[in-house]
């Protein structure tokens, strides 16, 4: 069956890190994959217009760029460069239709603090949300830090379920896929 979350997939090839821990590890496939569905999830319920294929494929590339598990401060902008310059070039057929620089405005933004942004949008919030769901992997998922208070800190628990289920089968795209269709997130 086809699903709509199915288009944003991350290709392994445009990891930085080919390494099995770049790709498996901590900001691996696993991860961001679960920031997609968390995107997704947050944003069917959240009241106003969204640009979903951006923000979509900004969670589906935020951490490409990412040198490591550490702090790597630069990841958000080597990623939106990431989504600028090599994008256009692996999928024309996508970023075609795409405001890439939106794409990238996001991607840059992940990683920045709140007080250091200056032009929040709707899509950014929801993926930084959405990657502090995912906060679950390293056991330091404080609900009180998100943003969206009437949607976000409700979705703990599930967090929880969806790493421990998609980690156990291997933390790669299929197996948050699998976990994410078994517990019906994926769409």
């Amino acid at each position: 069956m086809n699903y709509e979350l199915d288009v944003y997939r991350t290709d392994p090839s445009w990891m930085f890190r080919q390494s099995p821990e770049g790709l498996y590890g901590t900001h691996g496939l696993g991860h961001i994959t679960r920031v997609l569905v968390w995107s997704a999830h947050i944003a069917d319920q959240f009241d106003g217009p969204l640009r979903r294929a951006e923000f979509h494929w900004a969670a589906a590339l935020h951490d490409v760029e990412r040198w490591d598990d550490g702090r790597d401060s630069n990841h958000g902008e080597r990623s939106a460069r990431w989504v600028l310059d090599r994008f256009p070039v692996l999928r024309p057929d996508i970023a075609a239709n795409l405001d890439l620089d939106l794409v990238a405005s996001i991607c840059r933004g992940h990683v920045l603090s709140d007080h250091l942004i200056v032009d929040w949008s709707d899509e950014l919030l929801i993926l930084k949300d959405a990657d502090g769901l995912e906060r679950v992997r390293i056991h330091d998922l404080d609900p009180s830090r998100l943003r969206l208070r009437t949607i976000s800190p409700a979705l703990e628990d599930m967090a929880w379920t969806l790493m421990r289920v998609s980690s156990a089968k291997g933390n790669t795209v299929e197996s948050v896929r699998s976990a994410a269709i078994q517990l019906g997130l994926w769409r």
